[in-house]
C-alpha cells in the first residue's frame, strides 16, 4: 500500500510540476522542486545512455543515435567539412518542460573531431 502512495504520489507531482510549467505560472521556485523530484525519482527517471552529434559551433545536439559509430558517421554526413561533437549522455524520463526540450541529465565520452577528420 506504502509503495502504491508512494509512486501515486510522483505521479501527482509530476502532474502539478507540468501544469505549472504549461501553464505560464513557472517561476524560481518550480526549479528547486523539479530537481528534488527528479532526484528523488533515481535511474527510473533517467533514459537509457545514447549518442548525441552536433556541429561543434551549433549549440544544440541534433541527433540521438545508438551507438557512438552511428553518432560519428551521422554527424560526417550532415556537417561535411565541419568540425563534430558527440557525445554520450541522458536525459531525464519526463515532459515536464516540454518534449521539444531534451535536457541532458548526465554527459560522458565528450569527443571533438576537427574538420580535416571529417569525410
Amino acid at each position: 500500500m506504502a509503495e502504491y502512495a508512494s509512486d501515486q504520489a510522483m505521479d501527482d507531482i509530476e502532474a502539478l510540476l507540468t501544469l505549472a510549467n504549461r501553464s505560464g505560472e513557472w517561476n524560481a521556485n518550480h526549479e528547486p522542486m523539479l530537481d528534488r523530484w527528479r532526484a528523488a525519482r533515481g535511474e527510473a527517471g533517467l533514459t537509457p545512455w545514447r549518442w548525441w552529434a552536433k556541429a561543434a559551433d551549433d549549440e544544440e545536439y541534433a541527433n540521438e543515435l545508438a551507438t557512438r559509430e552511428e553518432a560519428i558517421a551521422w554527424a560526417r554526413r550532415e556537417y561535411r567539412g565541419e568540425a563534430i561533437t558527440i557525445v554520450e549522455a541522458r536525459c531525464f524520463a519526463d515532459e515536464i518542460t516540454g518534449d521539444e526540450i531534451c535536457e541532458f541529465a548526465e554527459m560522458r565520452n565528450l569527443e571533438h573531431f576537427p574538420p580535416e577528420d571529417v569525410l
